[in-house]
């Protein structure tokens, strides 16, 4: 809804930047051409550019790490910097308009001015209110390493099963039996076709039942460098002796025939 008798330029902003989120009704867009002929001179990308500034924002902030309080300083110093550079001279007509909210004047800026300014700030805000809530998750390598640390942390490597590849893979487990929580790492794991065949885990502990612990399926998408997958068992671990990787249909089975076992770890 419209102010009642806004001023122009003051609607022309709140119109620009509602077209550059959604969609504006026919009325608006008729008044919002109106307004781009009446003052051309403000007729630039700045919201666009910010809108699309957000939405890249958006896309990789989930996989940003905590920033040190000394790199986020900078940050925020450099936008600081970055508005008041991005300025332009303002309209000498400005002070004679009553009610001029000079502070939402985003027109009198550079659109990669605003742009920029806007991922840092709000990127720097998001940021901060997902990692205060939990929300930000952290790398899987980044995970590992903690877990890898932490007391009680089994760690074994992988080694040939009943049925291996003809290349070689190399790797480990790491199982947390107080968290009931661990990793798998692999080298050179043959990438599968997820509609044809997929991984899954078997995590054999004689104490708790003859059949091994489905501990998840997952796929390999990439041929070179280190691959990490999170171990989900379906039923709560006691004592592993040995993990096993085995080849099965598209999301996996209840109970393995064990035609394909290519890799083993066996806990000593």
């Amino acid at each position: 809804m419209s102010d009642q008798n806004p001023d122009p330029r003051v609607r022309l902003e709140d119109l620009l930047a509602e077209a550059a989120v959604s969609s504006l009704s026919v009325q608006d867009q008729q008044e919002l051409a109106s307004l781009r002929r009446k003052f051309p001179q403000w007729n630039d990308e700045s919201f666009e550019l910010a809108a699309a500034a957000v939405h890249l924002a958006d896309e990789s902030l989930l996989t940003l790490e905590e920033l040190p309080s000394s790199i986020r300083e900078t940050i925020l110093r450099d936008a600081e910097r970055l508005l008041e550079s991005s300025r332009t001279v303002p309209n000498p007509s400005d002070a004679t308009v009553p009610g001029l909210r000079r502070s939402q004047h985003w027109m009198q800026w550079s659109g990669w001015g605003v742009a920029a300014a806007l991922v840092i700030v709000i990127g720097l805000s998001r940021f901060s209110a997902m990692r205060n809530s939990g929300v930000v998750p952290i790398p899987l390598a980044q995970q590992r390493d903690e877990l890898l640390k932490q007391e009680g942390t089994l760690r074994v490597a992988w080694a040939d099963g009943l049925h291996p590849f003809a290349t070689p893979v190399s790797g480990d487990v790491l199982w947390n039996q107080a968290d009931q929580s661990g990793f798998l790492s692999f080298e050179g794991l043959p990438v599968n076709d997820p509609e044809q065949q997929q991984y899954q885990l078997w995590i054999i502990d004689p104490q708790r039942d003859d059949q091994p612990i489905d501990g998840g399926v997952f796929d390999i998408t990439q041929a070179e460098g280190r691959v990490i997958v999170p171990i989900t068992p379906k039923l709560q671990v006691i004592a592993p002796s040995a993990f096993a990787v085995t080849v099965e249909k598209p999301g996996g089975v209840v109970v393995s025939d064990q035609k394909q076992l290519p890799l083993l770890a066996q806990v000593r």
